[in-house]
């Protein structure tokens, strides 16, 4: 009887402990949901680039002799009205991807890896910007670098554009103007002129003052900052650098504009504080205590520039604990890739002129860089969508651990549930 009741007793146990174990199971898969994350395991090879337009571009420069790419990526995650699921969108630069061109082509992906080109999300450019009909007939018109924020039930669109003349000619100026929609695809309606070279030039006396390129919106609770720029800093461009400004949100309306009382800011400068004499492509985002800022830019400033195929374009980092500053430079840029002619490349495939992008958390919360390069010896295939993992250094600082693009990984983004 002793050993039955032991053994009995010894069954009860193993219950009670099972229960509990399952009961914190359960605890801990709520949490994890409410924490974003999936509980799958991101071990997992890929290989970059994530989007390669090879085909697409040997198609068009042998057909059409137009280009093609996936540059300057802005990187969301949002939700689809159409099925009710969550993906990653990647706009990028106007581009083609056949003969039909696109102001603001988007992809989108659920793990960041495998992606499906969408289309175009703006079909207009503002009657404040300049659009041409090219040799088939099609409306172009040279956007750069959109970015898109969702606000409340409405997604922002933010892109630059050739601004136009009173006789509907290109002044060879940018600005930015924004543009609304009530899905991450779009279609985007354009709302008006955010920035132009006159509002620039009021507050600075820029000598550059039309390069208004590269908008980002950072909302920090219920403030929202515009950062923007193109900044150089030789001869005739000097004292230019990233720019933001407060902006405020009609909630009835969704109306945006520059807020009562700023003024524009130059966070950083280029050729100033460790950066390069050529900076652009402003990302800025919170982690803790600090505001993370990320720039590219390089030294060389012609033939060919910065960010071409040859060029020394690099990603820089920056924090501050306020949005507007004041920024402290990391020494050294955290991503830095071989120049054409003078740096061999130590992998393969290689990769050249690495930068300009976005960092978005996966589904378990990983903090990911998404950003483009040119693939060594395919320069007409043009700027191709890549994928680092990033984090914060001991240093304090945002870097990518390889400090340069790798051809393969053996960790990927934790996929979207």
């Amino acid at each position: 009887m002793g050993l039955r009741r032991s053994a009995i007793a010894f069954v009860s146990l193993i219950a009670v402990l099972t229960t509990l174990a399952m009961l914190s199971g359960t605890a801990a898969r709520k949490e994890a949901k409410r924490a974003g994350a999936t509980g799958k395991s991101v071990t997992g090879s890929y290989a970059n680039p994530v989007i390669n337009t090879t085909a697409a571009c040997l198609s068009n420069a042998a057909l059409y002799n137009v280009a093609c790419s996936t540059a300057d990526p802005s990187v969301i995650r949002a939700t689809n009205p159409a099925d009710g699921k969550q993906y990653y969108y990647a706009y990028v630069t106007n581009s083609r991807y056949g003969l039909t061109p696109e102001l603001v082509p988007v992809w989108r992906s659920r793990d960041m890896v495998t992606w499906t080109h969408v289309g175009n999300v703006l079909p207009n450019v503002g009657s404040w910007a300049y659009s041409a009909k090219d040799g088939f007939g099609f409306t172009v018109s040279d956007v750069w670098a959109p970015h898109v924020q969702q606000i409340g039930s409405r997604y922002y669109l933010f892109y630059s554009a050739p601004i136009k003349s009173s006789t509907n000619t290109d002044t060879g100026f940018k600005g930015i103007g924004y543009a609304t929609a009530t899905s991450p695809e779009g279609p985007f309606t354009d709302k008006g002129l955010l920035v132009n070279y006159a509002i620039r030039n009021a507050y600075a006396k820029k000598k550059n003052p039309g390069y208004e390129i590269d908008p980002y919106l950072l909302v920090d609770g219920t403030r929202y900052y515009l950062s923007w720029g193109s900044g150089r800093n030789w001869t005739d461009f000097s004292n230019e650098g990233i720019t933001m400004q407060e902006v405020t949100v009609n909630a009835s309306t969704g109306a945006m504009s520059m807020k009562s009382g700023t003024t524009p800011t130059d966070v950083v400068l280029a050729g100033r504080g460790g950066l390069p004499n050529f900076v652009e492509g402003s990302w800025i985002y919170k982690q803790g205590s600090y505001y993370y800022l990320l720039v590219s830019g390089g030294a060389k400033l012609f033939n060919p520039w910065a960010w071409d195929y040859g060029g020394d374009y690099a990603v820089y980092a920056a924090r501050a604990t306020s949005p507007l500053g004041p920024y402290t430079v990391r020494a050294g840029a955290i991503l830095t890739s071989p120049v054409v002619g003078s740096t061999a490349c130590s992998t393969t495939p290689c990769f050249h002129a690495s930068g300009h992008g976005s960092v978005i958390n996966d589904a378990a919360g990983t903090p990911w860089f998404v950003y483009h390069a040119w693939l060594d010896g395919a320069q007409s295939s043009g700027r191709m969508l890549m994928l680092n993992q990033i984090s914060i250094a001991t240093d304090g600082y945002p870097m990518i651990a390889s400090g340069s693009p790798t051809a393969t990984a053996s960790v990927k983004p934790s996929p979207l549930p």
